[in-house]
C-alpha cells in the first residue's frame, strides 16, 4: 500500500522577520530604504484586525460575517542597547516626541522561507513590503530595560519575494 508522506518542519522564531526603514528618507522623491532587523524585540503578535460586517441575508437561518479588509498592527517590545540601530532610531523618536510623517515608518515583513526539496525550510521567502505605517510609541522604561510601541500597518501592502545577503534584505516586488 502507497502512503501519502507529508514533509513537515516547525518555523523557528528566528525565521519570521520584521525589519524597519530607518533612513528618514520615505518622504522624499528618492525613498532609498535603510532596512534594519528589530533583532532585540521580545514579543511579536500581529493582530489583524479584521474589518468585518454582520449580514442576515434571508437564504441563511443565522446571520454571517461578511469581512472587508483588514488593519493589522504589531505591537513591539525592543530592548535598551546603545548602538542597536533599532533602539537608536526608536530612542530619538522618543526623546523628540514626533509626530505626523516622522512617525511614517516603512516595513519589511519577511514570512518563513518555503520547504525546499531537501525538506528543510531553505527555499523562497516571500515578504510585505509596506510604506505607509506608523510607529506609535507607548513606554519608555529604563527599569525594565525596553521601550514598547505599536506598529500600525497601512496603505498598500507590496507582495513579493526577499534576497538576504549578509544581514540586508532586497525586495523584489512580484509581477
Amino acid at each position: 500500500m502507497a502512503e501519502n508522506i507529508v514533509k513537515t518542519a516547525k518555523i523557528p522564531k528566528n525565521k519570521v522577520a520584521l525589519f524597519l526603514d530607518i533612513s528618514n528618507t520615505i518622504t522624499t522623491p528618492s525613498w532609498v530604504p535603510d532596512w534594519k532587523r528589530l533583532a532585540k524585540s521580545t514579543i511579536f503578535d500581529m493582530s489583524f484586525n479584521v474589518q468585518s460586517t454582520t449580514e442576515d441575508y434571508i437564504a441563511y437561518e443565522t446571520p454571517i460575517e461578511e469581512t472587508s479588509g483588514y488593519q493589522p498592527e504589531i505591537p513591539q517590545e525592543i530592548a535598551m542597547y546603545r548602538g542597536d540601530p533599532i533602539y537608536d532610531y526608536i530612542e530619538d523618536l522618543v526623546y523628540d516626541l514626533q509626530v505626523g510623517d516622522a512617525l511614517r515608518v516603512p516595513a519589511l515583513l519577511l514570512f518563513p522561507p518555503k520547504m525546499g526539496e531537501d525538506g528543510k525550510l531553505t527555499g523562497e521567502i516571500r515578504a510585505w513590503q509596506i510604506r505607509e505605517n506608523r510607529l506609535l510609541l507607548s513606554n519608555f522604561n529604563p527599569v525594565e530595560g525596553k521601550i514598547t510601541f505599536n506598529l500600525k500597518l497601512g496603505g498598500t501592502y507590496d507582495r513579493g519575494t526577499v534576497e538576504v545577503a549578509n544581514g540586508v534584505p532586497v525586495f523584489s516586488e512580484k509581477a
